[in-house]
């Protein structure tokens, strides 16, 4: 049986979550695809799809498309979901001890209401279907009406959540879903030596974890962000990952130019704290060390929000490539993805 999936990922990055599933799961088909959403179909259950670049997913039960009128949207929706027979709810399996459920109505990413007796309705039916009893305050399971504003109206029912980034993170640190996509962008090989020189908590690292390599360097300045990031390590990776403190402007006491397959970084954006030098110079001489450092052929894959510095610094490096470079949303804040490649002689 295929089953058809809702899945929401860091805006921008659309091209990415296409080709992390086509390479993951080769019977997939992606049906459509949206700034920071996808809608695709598997014959796979859901526990052995690779979802670290996803922040939610729901398993997509219907899909309309209309555009909004006079905010009636969802509740037109709800009407058609409450008639139509061929709206399956029980082709996701159910969860054991599992027995209450509510329904979540969202327009335009905002969490709005809708008349209650069509609401009613649909819980009525959904009661019928799955067996599951109403509670609007901490149910088991939750079933979205969500419109966005492409003009398509999704009928959902959320499958996973992730933890409060907020809660679960370090001031500053990236979420585990961006590290994944910046460690896949890197085109992971098993034979990789890589360098992070401003790991922060340690993200990057631990999601390149996930693929294979040779060696992965993790450097920071600070003595608390290296002290995290260490703690990350476990096993059989204590013996690849060298993680300490580096001030990343004396990097070649540490290691050898030509000695790094990949480089994938976070760096100061000189936004949240200072810079040792101007934003530009800051750059330029980082890209510039970057560029000593990578073997022929090597790649950078680069977060940055300060894109007008950066762009110029990278221009600047004639013998750099810009393969790609997505403008992206972090934290609500726009910023850019570079992947730049050294030509290989």
């Amino acid at each position: 049986m295929r089953r058809r999936y809702y899945a929401t990922f860091a805006s921008g990055f659309q091209n990415t979550v296409t080709d992390i599933l086509k390479k993951t799961a080769q019977d997939v088909v992606v049906v459509l695809l949206l700034d920071g959403a996808v809608v695709f179909e598997t014959a796979l259950p859901l526990n052995a799809l690779c979802l670290f670049w996803n922040n939610n997913i729901f398993a997509a039960l219907h899909v309309l498309e209309q555009k909004e009128k006079n905010g009636s949207v969802i509740e037109a929706h709800m009407s058609i979901a409450e008639k139509n027979k061929k709206i399956r709810l029980t082709d996701f399996q159910r969860t054991k001890n599992v027995g209450t459920f509510r329904i979540v109505t969202s327009n335009a990413n905002r969490l709005v209401s809708v008349n209650e007796e069509v609401k009613q309705k649909m819980e009525r039916v959904i009661s019928r279907e799955t067996g599951l009893t109403p509670n609007r305050s901490k149910p088991d399971v939750e079933f979205w009406f969500l419109y966005r504003n492409e003009g398509f109206s999704f009928f959902l029912r959320r499958l996973s959540k992730h933890a409060p980034f907020d809660a679960a993170l370090h001031k500053g640190e990236l979420t585990p879903q961006l590290a994944y996509i910046l460690c896949w962008l890197s085109d992971p090989r098993k034979s990789d030596v890589i360098l992070d020189p401003f790991c922060g908590y340690g993200s990057i690292l631990r999601q390149r974890m996930r693929f294979p390599f040779e060696k992965f360097y993790s450097f920071d300045i600070k003595d608390e962000a290296a002290r995290v990031s260490k703690s990350k390590v476990k096993g059989a990776f204590l013996k690849k990952c060298d993680v300490r403190k580096v001030d990343f402007f004396t990097i070649f006491h540490h290691l050898k130019e030509g000695s790094v397959d990949a480089i994938i970084t976070d760096p100061p954006w000189g936004i949240y704290e200072a810079l040792p030098m101007p934003t530009d110079q800051f750059y330029d001489k980082m890209l510039r060390i970057f560029y000593r450092l990578l073997k022929p052929d090597g790649v950078i894959i680069v977060l940055t929000a300060r894109n007008d510095e950066f762009g110029a610094s990278v221009s600047c490096i004639k013998e750099f490539t810009v393969v790609e470079a997505p403008n992206v949303l972090v934290s609500g804040r726009k910023a850019r993805v570079y992947k730049i490649k050294k030509p290989r002689s």
